[in-house]
């Protein structure tokens, strides 16, 4: 990329991200993807997911029970060393990392994040 002239018309940019970078099939062809078209990713991740299914009640959401959350934890020790490793590699082929609704208490679930306080 590289400032702009006045008057020069700018690049097209197509913006892409993907949601839920837990373990999944899905990095593989991801990061492929972008190494084949010289593109960037932002990779959107939650907390929840460097936890294992096994130490999931170290997390509790305002007005939930430890343990509780909309989407899943780590899985296994494993799982979650592989996600780390697929998150290095990412970081470092220049990819971009975004965090949101750790436990995923959005619109629908029995207590989302909007009617928090910080109380």
């Amino acid at each position: 990329m590289k400032r702009l002239a006045p008057g020069e018309k700018p690049p097209q940019f197509i913006l892409f991200s993907f949601d839920g970078v837990g373990v999944s099939k899905n990095w593989d062809l991801f990061l492929r993807a972008a190494a084949e078209s010289d593109a960037r990713f932002t990779a959107m991740m939650t907390g929840l997911y460097f936890l294992t299914d096994a130490k999931k009640r170290h997390y509790r959401g305002p007005g939930y029970q430890p343990g509780e959350a909309a989407i899943a934890f780590g899985g296994s020790k494993k799982d979650v060393i592989e996600e780390i490793t697929y998150l290095n590699r990412t970081w470092y082929k220049g990819h971009e990392m975004a965090t949101h609704f750790v436990g995923h208490f959005c619109a629908g679930t029995k207590n989302p994040g909007k009617s928090w306080t910080s109380a």
